[in-house]
């Protein structure tokens, strides 16, 4: 049996970066692979139920296996301290397994603009001596094209549609209308949809991707409490959460893998982001005008909720599903 080790940014317990890694973990074990994860948390490992490579596990594995995680964004700022720490905790790896003859492989990752030259050195190189690069999105691969790598890079989609083909194990008897994922980064945006669903005769709740999340908005928008009057579904994990997500007909969410998961499951969706790479999804399937990027007033914001709430459910493209057979394959090929 051959051995992966999975490296990403699973330092922290989000939602996108567990629920992707655990996605690529079963479907390697399914494979036929040993799987061990690399400077992960305990928190995350519980999560996945998996276990922790040690550095000596690390260099003996057969792969190395680059995947989801945001080290492939700069930061608005101290960009050269990101890029340095970022190395020391994922690109090193790449190195030292180009140092023993080994391969690794980057998959399934996303990025954003590269404009630092240290940056832009460290990915050129990660990118050149991969053994095969899968990008999720176009925008991604314009981004790795602009940084002069002449790799010959696939692109797939985001491994999370992957559960489009499993949905009889996310059934449930669950019946409800309208769940908002509400962001704390938008208190303003959230007044006006509170607003809008106080005035409205729908079976409205709250859910939340990671614990906590109620508590936050509620400080920012007192006023949840009494609209919604505690109906809220708690985050427990992942497999629960998709359950939850297939209990609704609409889905309100500024999150990127809120928005796959429910594209999955064919919901309705009406996407209020606060990340370019939660635009550039939408773009790729095809479903721009349930994506709201410049919401000034309450009026706007009413628009495209009303847009939204009287459009059809989504359905994803079978030529862009098709695109996950890319990642698939290559567990075939390297078996």
């Amino acid at each position: 049996m051959k051995n992966i080790t999975m490296i990403g940014a699973l330092w922290t317990s989000n939602f996108g970066d567990v629920l992707l890694a655990d996605l690529l973990y079963k479907k390697a074990k399914e494979v036929g692979f040993k799987v061990r994860f690399y400077n992960v948390s305990e928190k995350v490992l519980n999560e996945l139920n998996a276990e922790n490579a040690t550095f000596k596990e690390l260099i003996n594995s057969d792969y190395l296996m680059f995947i989801a995680g945001g080290y492939l964004s700069e930061p608005p700022s101290n960009v050269s301290r990101w890029a340095l720490s970022r190395y020391k905790k994922i690109f090193m790896y790449a190195d030292i397994f180009k140092l023993l003859g080994k391969k690794y492989y980057i998959v399934d990752v996303g990025a954003g603009a590269i404009e630092n030259p240290l940056s832009k050195f460290i990915l050129k190189r990660f990118v050149e001596n991969a053994e095969d690069v899968i990008l999720r999105d176009s925008k991604s691969l314009e981004t790795f094209k602009n940084l002069g790598s002449k790799k010959d890079i696939k692109l797939s989609i985001d491994y999370a549609l992957s559960i489009s083909n499993n949905k009889e194990h996310y059934a449930t008897n669950e019946k409800r209308e309208v769940a908002l994922h509400l962001s704390s980064h938008k208190p303003k945006l959230n007044d006006y949809i509170l607003k809008y669903f106080d005035n409205a005769n729908y079976d409205t709740w709250f859910i939340e991707d990671h614990f906590g999340e109620y508590e936050k908005i509620k400080n920012l928008n007192p006023q949840i409490e009494k609209i919604l009057k505690n109906k809220i579904i708690r985050y427990t994990n992942y497999e629960n959460f998709i359950k939850t997500l297939n209990s609704f007909d609409f889905i309100l969410t500024s999150k990127l893998h809120v928005g796959i998961l429910s594209s999955a499951l064919n919901k309705k969706i009406c996407s209020f982001p606060y990340h370019g790479k939660v635009i550039n999804y939408y773009k790729e399937v095809g479903y721009s005008d349930l994506c709201c990027e410049n919401i000034l007033n309450e009026e706007d914001c009413f628009k495209h909720l009303k847009y939204c709430l009287n459009s059809d459910p989504v359905h994803i493209k079978e030529d862009i599903l098709k695109r996950l057979e890319i990642v698939n394959n290559l567990f075939e090929d390297i078996k």
